[in-house]
């Protein structure tokens, strides 16, 4: 009986779950915009994506809501049904879907004419994508969960809008791009995903073309979108009803979407000039140059590329037509140059006749035949890249009238060849193997604590090089690691420098051959000889070997570094700066230093969080017996330089004096400086501005300091005569002067385009005898360009609080 009654319960319950069935078949219910999801899982799946946007061959806008999550039993056992909706397109039907999982893909297909797919239910989350119409593309997360399962996709936000000229017309025909702010994908897809969804790899832009009335969209936009409308490169933005714009018209900074956009355009100010061959006046086409562009309406330099056309002409776009100079250059040559009152209103150069540059091949090889890589060319400024393995090697930019180039290999001799005037292929260049000097040091005290450097030097010229003051060739010089600058002597290079290697080499190749030569060994910075000896000349193409035995200077320095209670203090810094060797304290606060020198030097001890410790006149125990060093808590003084009226002087140094050293300090901004590792002795802090020195004792217990300063003024250069706009040297102007019986002294270098910004601060408001000097460029020197001093130029006084205009005559 029981069972009877259990069988028809059940069949009324199907008939009742039929009639249901009935009244709301599969595919027909409506999902209410805005709702909500029926139980915790739609919660979970019903969260707003991330929307992002991409370029027109990929999507472009990512967006999606899941609004709808509802069992539905008839979807089948183990199987779930995903079935996607949209405002206004209604069931998704016959688009791509793909399901991902941790990036691997589960399902790549089309939904149906309802806009369902199928998949076996694991009751995992997944995301969806999507490519909906209107090129849009939608993310969302979704519960495979067995049922059926309806998601609603919002369409988005939008940038909209008319652009219009000046007088009101429309702007059709132009291209706009717009670009977040933010990246457009926080989230990445295997390329199989994008593909299946009809799209490339993203990319970050949109793109939309104005119509007939100007009109344009940019639509699917999240409504919190952040970004930046680009204007087409010929115009720029004068009026826009809402945003930002910027860079003098050329974007426009949104912080939200805005459908009713209103823009108003004008033409882009265009600098313009044409190019013509000096050597047949013909245009000169397709030639690429490099303007540094100058404005005089703010202290700004921007740099443009630009490549002349078929006519020989040249446009680039400006942000003002106040421009205070334009400097055109052809690789690293400067063919013309423009100042402001040059420079026609309406920004038209006229014709700009330049020299034509080319390319020269050459191959490198030795007198065997064997291909020399490595190996450069040169041409006045311009160097080439290293030959390859098969000794090719390619010089740029070369005039069409330069007749030779410079050849240099490492361990080969320098040779000049010449350019033919009709260059049909590579040049064939033959190098001999430069003669080789290699010194050995006999000694363990260059191996990683030491500073020791070799110096060759010959009165006469060390280097075999005819062009040996360039600072292209002594690259090639020295084998081995760090090389400190050459001696010069009347522009030539009398000695060269190699630091000491590893082990105990160091090598120099090219040197002048016939002609005797001195033999350092020293420290550097320090410059302390330890070994000299005149060596023998060296022919052409001898390879040489000195040992320099110094085993017998050997001086072993150990001990250990303590607090003031006698714990170890470990990575704490041993210097011995006389003779150039440092090293750092062990687990055990040990040290173990070796030098060369048997001189007293002095011993520096430094520990983050520990007073220095300095020793004048040390000198190392003969015998090597450790010797223990006890370092105590640090002060630290916060020091303000400040003028008569309490403002920071932002143009101030500061050092710590003490017994005869120095302590540099460190700069916390707006006339601020901290000193570190003091101890409990009295010390002297000196502010220098201007070149002036102002002293002030201080008791470093005290935390702070105050160095009140005169009031001083600035001055601001001014150049008078006629310099050419295309020299390449550089300027230094000087004031002397005495104040209270102290000599001071300021310099400023600067470059003739730099030369309108030399503003030198704080000159201590006294006379000051000036003079100013130019040093021409290495092609300048080889042009016969001599270096020239004005000295005396006039007596300058400057005003306290003021800024004073010199001018100085070049004549």
């Amino acid at each position: 009986m029981r069972l009877r009654l259990w069988i028809y319960a059940l069949a009324l319950l199907s008939a009742v779950l039929l009639c249901i069935w009935a009244l709301n078949p599969l595919g027909t219910e409506k999902i209410p915009s805005g709702g909500q999801a029926s139980n915790e899982s739609a919660i979970e799946s019903g969260k707003r994506s991330h929307v992002e946007v991409a370029q027109e061959n990929s999507p472009e806008v990512l967006s999606g809501e899941s609004q709808r999550h509802n069992f539905d039993p008839a979807a089948g056992e183990g199987r779930v049904v995903l079935e996607f909706h949209q405002e206004s397109a209604g069931p998704l039907g016959g688009i791509p879907c793909v399901l991902i999982r941790k990036d691997e893909i589960l399902l790549a297909d089309k939904t149906d004419s309802k806009g369902r797919i199928s998949y076996s239910a694991d009751s995992q989350m997944a995301e969806a994508y999507l490519a909906v119409p209107g090129r849009v593309v939608a993310r969302i997360p979704v519960l495979l969960q067995p049922g059926h399962h309806r998601y609603q996709v919002s369409s988005g936000s939008s940038i909209a809008g008319r652009a219009s000229l000046e007088d009101g017309a429309p702007a059709p025909k132009l291209r706009f791009s717009l670009a977040p702010d933010s990246p457009l994908y926080s989230w990445t897809l295997p390329d199989e995903a994008w593909q299946a969804l009809g799209f490339s790899t993203p990319q970050r832009w949109l793109w939309a073309t104005t119509l007939a009335d100007g009109s344009f969209s940019f639509s699917g936009l999240p409504e919190d979108f952040l970004g930046t409308l680009h204007c087409p490169y010929a115009w720029r933005i004068t009026y826009a009803s809402s945003g930002k714009i910027i860079g003098k018209g050329s974007h426009l900074q949104f912080k939200r979407p805005d459908p009713a956009l209103e823009l108003r355009l004008q033409p882009a100010p265009f600098l313009k000039a044409k190019l013509v061959d000096a050597a047949t006046d013909l245009p000169a086409v397709g030639v690429s140059l490099y303007l540094a562009i100058k404005y005089a309406d703010r202290m700004q330099t921007t740099g443009a590329g630009v490549e002349s056309d078929e006519d020989g002409q040249i446009a680039v776009r400006v942000d003002s037509e106040a421009l205070a100079n334009v400097t055109f250059k052809l690789g690293e040559i400067i063919v013309a140059s423009f100042q402001q009152q040059d420079i026609p209103a309406n920004l038209d150069l006229g014709t700009i006749r330049i020299r034509r540059l080319r390319e020269v091949l050459f191959d490198l090889v030795d007198l065997d035949g064997n291909p020399i890589a490595g190996g450069k060319a040169s041409v006045a400024n311009q160097i080439s890249q290293p030959t390859n393995q098969l000794g090719r090697g390619a010089l740029r930019n070369v005039p069409m009238d330069a007749t030779s180039m410079r050849i240099v290999a490492d361990g080969f001799e320098p040779a000049r060849v010449p350019i033919p005037a009709n260059l049909a292929e590579p040049i064939r260049v033959v190098l001999r193997a430069a003669n080789r000097l290699e010194i050995r040091i006999l000694t363990k005290a260059g191996q990683g604590n030491h500073s020791l450097h070799v110096g060759i030097r010959c009165e006469q010229g060390i280097l075999q090089d005819p062009d040996s003051g360039s600072r292209h060739h002594r690259d090639h010089i020295v084998h081995h690691g760090f090389t400190k600058a050459p001696d010069m002597k009347e522009g030539r290079c009398v000695a060269i420098f190699g630091k000491v290697a590893p082990d105990g080499t160091v090598i120099f190749r090219g040197l002048t051959p016939d002609h005797e030569l001195q033999l350092q060994v020293l420290t550097f910075p320090r410059e302390q000889i330890y070994y000299e000896e005149n060596l023998a000349p060296l022919s052409p193409s001898e390879n040489r070997v000195v040992e320099v035995d110094l085993r017998s200077r050997i001086r072993q320095f150990q001990g250990r570094v303590m607090d003031a209670d006698g714990n170890p203090l470990i990575q704490a810094w041993v210097d011995l700066t006389g003779h150039g060797v440092q090293g750092l304290t062990d687990q055990d606060g040990k040290f173990s230093l070796t030098t060369l020198s048997q001189d007293p030097t002095t011993l520096l001890i430094q520990k983050t969080g520990f007073a220095a410790l300095y020793l004048h006149n040390y000198l190392i125990p003969a015998d090597g017996t450790p010797v223990e060093f006890h370092l105590n808590e640090e002060r630290r003084v916060l020091i303000a330089v400040v003028d008569p009226n309490g403002t920071p002087v932002t143009d101030s140094k500061v050092l710590i004096q003490k017994e005869g050293f120095s302590i540099t300090t460190r700069s916390m901004g707006a006339g601020k400086f901290e000193a570190s590792e003091l101890d409990d002795t009295p010390l002297v802090i000196v502010a220098t501005v201007a070149g002036r020195r102002y002293r002030q004792p201080h008791d470093p217990v005290v935390s702070e300091a105050t160095v009140i300063v005169p009031l001083h003024g600035s001055v601001r250069i001014s150049l008078l005569g006629q310099q050419p706009d295309a020299c390449m040297g550089r300027f230094l102007v000087s004031f002397y002067g005495e104040v209270e019986g102290e000599a001071i002294s300021i310099s400023e270098s600067f470059t003739w385009q730099s030369r309108d910004k030399v503003i030198i601060p704080f000159i201590f408001p006294t006379e000051y005898q000036v003079s100013l000097n130019y040093f021409p460029s290495e092609q300048e020197a080889r042009e016969g360009v001599q270096p020239w001093t004005r000295k005396n130029l006039l007596s300058a006084q400057v005003s306290p609080g003021k800024e004073t205009v010199l001018r100085l005559p070049m004549d």
